[in-house]
């Protein structure tokens, strides 16, 4: 089984992706915030520093499109391939409302003929490098059997399946149930996501479903940065390496955004599920978010290293 961590907007940038696997080193892909490429056909400089092979040295990064243009995707698609890489994958699971609106994300679901022609285009540019993550549909579980009749008619790398329809957003129960009926009929390899957030989903996943391919984690990771060591039966979290961790993203942030504040609200979006690391969490979050000086920041997060202790991970 491999293990990757999935794209989180605002959060698992390149600075994320080198730190966290420096002191957590076992995923085995980071899957990058999705680019949406424009008719322009020019990555931006935020775009053009989290593709630099330099800013991802050392980590295996996936670069993810979100775009209903399959021409648009292909010039993407060819730029990354310049830069070295040999996976891109197809954003098919982004359920907001404002990206489905224009047909983007999971909004390619809801005209299948259309997506057809798009998947059609794609892969005729290029059959070898490109991977999808999907939902299973727009309103109804039984839209998924269609979808995968699509996609099996194409040499996917690898189909990562999110099992929520889109109006599910990420509240939703899982539907394990259409997971399971439908994950014999894939032709593709598959990864599964979706609601990974300890040790024991992953080992009843990994039991249940031994075909599997990979597991893919986002918010596990965010609440638990040693998830996949954990996995792994390594030592469990160990309170100087979180520590050390934090600190080098903070000081990475600070030289990232030229400003102590603005990193300081980068790692408040973490803290946000890392907190429930600690003991009394709710009293330390509070303490974190009253801070508005990038310069307080840091002996408040001395404080609470050198006062509470990390919770055992199970």
């Amino acid at each position: 089984m491999k293990y990757y961590i999935a794209p989180l907007e605002g959060v698992t940038g390149h600075v994320f992706r080198t730190t966290h696997h420096k002191y957590f080193p076992f995923g085995d892909k980071y899957y990058m915030p999705f680019i949406a490429p424009t008719k322009h056909h020019e990555f931006s400089t935020k775009e053009r520093l989290e593709l630099s092979p330099e800013n991802n040295k050392g980590v295996v990064s996936i670069p993810q499109i979100l775009t209903k243009s399959s021409g648009d995707f292909i010039w993407a698609m060819n730029e990354m391939i310049q830069l070295g890489y040999k996976e891109i994958n197809l954003n098919v699971g982004c359920p907001s409302p404002t990206v489905v609106c224009k047909g983007k994300g999971s909004g390619l679901l809801k005209d299948l003929e259309h997506f057809e022609r798009f998947l059609d285009e794609i892969f005729n540019a290029n059959s070898q490098v490109i991977s999808i993550k999907t939902r299973i549909g727009i309103e109804n579980v039984d839209e998924f059997y269609k979808i995968i009749e699509l996609y099996n008619q194409y040499p996917i790398k690898e189909l990562t399946i999110h099992p929520r329809l889109q109006q599910d957003f990420y509240n939703k129960k899982i539907k394990m149930d259409t997971f399971t009926e439908a994950l014999p009929l894939c032709k593709s390899p598959v990864c599964y996501n979706g609601d990974i957030l300890r040790k024991e989903d992953v080992v009843h996943l990994e039991k249940t479903f031994p075909q599997l391919n990979a597991v893919m984690m986002g918010r596990g990771i965010m609440k638990n940065p040693a998830l996949i060591s954990n996995i792994y039966g390594k030592d469990n979290l160990d309170k100087k390496i979180l520590k050390d961790f934090h600190d080098e993203l903070f000081y990475k942030y600070t030289i990232l955004f030229q400003s102590q504040n603005n990193a300081m609200m980068r790692m408040k979006q973490l803290w946000g599920d890392m907190i429930f690391l600690f003991e009394t969490p709710n009293k330390l979050i509070k303490k974190i978010n009253k801070c508005k000086d990038g310069k307080k920041y840091m002996p408040i997060i001395e404080e609470m290293f050198n006062n509470f202790e990390v919770i055992k991970q199970k």
